[in-house]
């Protein structure tokens, strides 16, 4: 992993990059400070290594009776190294790859383009012309969905600003309310599809045009986030909630994020177009919140260079190699999936080792996904919370662990559930809120809520 993904404060947070640059040249090198120089860590190493060498040599041997079978199973598909089948079974991995041409040469062209405009005004008309249709080729004629519940927090951003009802401000009630009471009933009646209502005679608007390429109320999970974002940002503003200076101070990126915008900047609904369909991160993010992203585009980060940059695609590209070598040669991710395990005599040990191995396959797969689109968010000016920011093998707690996975979801849970819940104070029952949201955020399936109510 990056050493600055890996280098950690105390606290468990990570640091930037530029901090971690600065570490001292002995820690780096393995000098006297180095946790290296440790025997028992040395040791522990290597039998960690040789334990895993044995697992993974004997996984190979195992599915290497599915690729030779003259019958293939139904969950391999032809694959494109050594002749070998491949587990493609993961639906987000297969999609990825498919239109893995279209993504790498939209990313050349949008940052080329965004590269020589210096004007801020221009790049945040650039931002919203671009993003409509490329959510059009996304989600079809069903693209109204996410346009009209733009259209409501805006107006509720217009009209709902210090008002109160008794002595709660009615606008955070009602983002709150109307952005997930619409991710909700999306997910309840098929996305709003007609035929869900009983509407006959509107067939066609089932068909791959009027849908497009990527069901609406799957990405709409990401846009409720910008929304909320936005009509929160918005209402710190209008009642001058304090900032807080000790996190404005850690970074650029903390201090965009912190510090409130002009009114008038919430009052445009070309900046709220361009945040919510932004290409580099409409599809999976990272999460930037309305502020950031706003300041960004008047003030480009400056963290890292283009060089920079393009380091970092070419260990995505690595990172990706890596796992396309191991659905190749190791098949558990289908495996897991398909849960067939007494067809195949898999003992429970291998069972268990199946599920370890999916994990780290979804950390590899997500981990791609979120870098390439972090990266081309950056080299576009706008920087990214680090999703991954360990390596999944490496977490020990819980709480570590969610700092960790996914961590730009779990910076806006902390902004905006935790924090106004009442922080550590209230801990103790708006924990329960929290999770219960998360597990309905991800799906509206009884193993997600058991799964986030279990954490």
């Amino acid at each position: 992993e990056d050493t600055a993904l890996q280098s950690v404060t105390t606290k468990g947070e990570p640091l930037s990059d530029s901090a971690a640059a600065s570490d001292s040249p002995a820690v780096a090198k393995g000098g006297v400070n180095s946790p290296w120089r440790d025997p028992w860590l040395i040791l522990w190493a290597c039998v960690y290594a040789s334990y895993f060498a044995m697992l993974f040599k004997w996984s190979v041997d195992r599915c290497q009776v599915y690729n030779e079978l003259e019958r293939k199973p139904f969950f391999l598909s032809r694959g494109w190294i050594g002749g070998r089948r491949a587990d493609f079974f993961d639906s987000q991995w297969r999609q990825l790859r498919g239109f893995a041409g279209l993504l790498v040469g939209g990313c050349v062209l949008h940052v080329t383009i965004v590269r020589q405009i210096s004007s801020p005004i221009a790049k945040f008309v650039l931002h919203a012309l671009a993003g409509l249709p490329f959510v059009f080729f996304l989600h079809g004629m069903y693209v109204w969905y996410p346009i009209s519940a733009l259209l409501v927090n805006f107006i509720f951003a217009q009209t709902l600003p210090g008002i109160k009802i008794g002595n709660v401000y009615a606008l955070p009630v009602a983002a709150w309310f109307f952005n997930c009471s619409f991710m909700l009933a999306a997910g309840l009646t098929d996305a709003f599809i007609p035929h869900s209502f009983g509407i006959v005679g509107l067939g066609f608007l089932d068909g791959i045009i009027a849908r497009g390429v990527y069901a609406w109320d799957v990405q709409f999970n990401l846009t409720l986030l910008r929304l909320i974002s936005y009509c929160m940002d918005c209402h710190w503003c209008h009642v001058k909630r304090p900032v807080n200076a000790r996190v404005a101070s850690k970074s650029a990126y903390s201090s965009s994020v912190e510090n409130h915008l002009a009114r008038s900047d919430y009052q445009s609904l070309l900046f709220l177009f361009a945040y919510v369909f932004y290409i580099p991160l409409y599809i999976a993010g990272p999460i930037v919140p309305f502020n950031s992203f706003c300041t960004q585009i008047r003030m480009p980060q400056k963290s890292f260079s283009f060089g920079t940059c393009v380091k970092m695609m070419m260990r995505v590209a690595a990172y990706t190699f890596i796992l396309e070598l191991m659905i190749h040669y190791i098949y558990y991710w289908a495996l897991n999936e398909f849960r067939d395990y007494k067809t195949y005599n898999m003992p429970p040990w291998e069972v268990a080792w199946a599920g370890f191995f999916t994990l780290n396959c979804m950390y590899l797969k997500f981990t791609i996904i979120w870098r390439f689109f972090r990266v081309w968010s950056i080299m576009c000016g706008v920087e990214a919370p680090e999703n991954m920011c360990r390596c999944v093998n490496n977490n020990f707690s819980f709480a570590g662990f969610w700092r960790q996975w996914h961590a730009s979801l779990n910076q806006w849970i902390v902004r905006y559930m935790y924090v106004p819940l009442g922080g550590s104070k209230s801990q103790a029952w708006s924990v329960w809120i929290i999770f219960t949201f998360i597990g309905l955020w991800h799906d509206l399936w009884w193993r997600w809520l058991a799964w986030a109510w279990i954490n």
